[in-house]
């Protein structure tokens, strides 16, 4: 019992704290007009709404897990939100490396296909949500796994969820090609001129989305391609392997990379400070 309230009451504490730093970081993007004005910015912006979706699933199946029931069938509601998350990520993260192409190597690109993307990114996980809660395709909260295990009774549904997962690698391997050229064209600008202007404004931008590109393939290998066995303790591993991934990682990239920033997210709020206007009395002695 002491075990369980412990991982699961960690795996719901990480998600608690790390979702509040990351929703205020979002909301300074959004309060501030230099990164609203910012395609790059506006792209991290929904990346992050994206991954703080998750939090509603990954806090109610952690509660599951420690009551060992579910209660109101909150965790099998919300538990497809970690599918969402993942998926709008990963399309978004196809936006965000476009625009580094542009940014960096002066490659643009017709403004339709940034809107595409995240229409796309927006319009198909949240369509695909409904297959994971209907009837054919439950999602199965089990007392003992702090993972969501997905129990297709249709073939068509499980079909439609090969499909969705073959997209998403998809756009994780055009990404990845893309990345690749850009490295590519660093190191040939590096190498002709011995300077690479646009790195030092774009770089840290670029550092970001390679870090977190490269977070989510290696997640998506394991669960796709790394055979293990279905146990408490994997499922317990991949459940925070995962929230690490998406609501841990990013948070503290912005607060390391952009210092800055750093100062602006911790930076409590002043009072306003109050002039006395002192007026010169003059006393007149008896």
């Amino acid at each position: 019992m002491w075990s369980r309230c412990a991982t699961g009451g960690a795996a719901l504490i990480i998600t608690v704290i790390f979702t509040a730093l990351y929703s205020r970081i979002i909301c300074i993007f959004l309060l501030h007009r230099k990164y609203r004005s910012s395609e790059c910015y506006l792209i991290m912006i929904q990346m992050g709404i994206a991954q703080c979706l998750m939090a509603a699933g990954a806090i109610s199946i952690s509660l599951a897990f420690i009551l060992r029931q579910d209660h109101l069938n909150l965790a099998v509601l919300t538990a497809p939100t970690i599918f969402i998350a993942i998926r709008t990520e990963g399309i978004l993260s196809l936006a965000l490396a476009l625009n580094r192409l542009n940014a960096i190597c002066n490659l643009p690109y017709p403004t339709v296909v940034y809107k595409i993307l995240v229409c796309i990114a927006w319009s198909y996980p949240i369509g695909h949500y409904f297959f994971y809660v209907f009837p054919c395709c439950a999602v199965s909260i089990m007392p003992d796994y702090l993972m969501p295990i997905l129990r297709f009774q249709n073939s068509a549904v499980a079909l439609s969820n090969k499909v969705a997962a073959m997209v998403y690698q998809s756009i994780q391997v055009l990404t990845l090609l893309i990345y690749c050229v850009l490295l590519c064209y660093l190191i040939y600008l590096r190498r002709k001129t011995k300077t690479t202007p646009n790195l030092v404004k774009e770089g840290k931008v670029l550092i970001y989305a390679l870090i977190r590109f490269t977070g989510d393939v290696s997640y998506s290998v394991v669960v796709n391609y790394v055979k293990f066995a279905i146990t408490p303790i994997t499922t317990y591993f991949l459940f925070t392997a995962l929230i690490v991934d998406i609501l841990v990682i990013p948070p503290v990239l912005y607060l390391v990379l952009f210092r800055s920033f750093r100062k602006e997210v911790f930076r409590m709020k002043k009072s306003k400070d109050t002039t006395v206007k002192v007026k010169k009395i003059a006393f007149v002695g008896n």
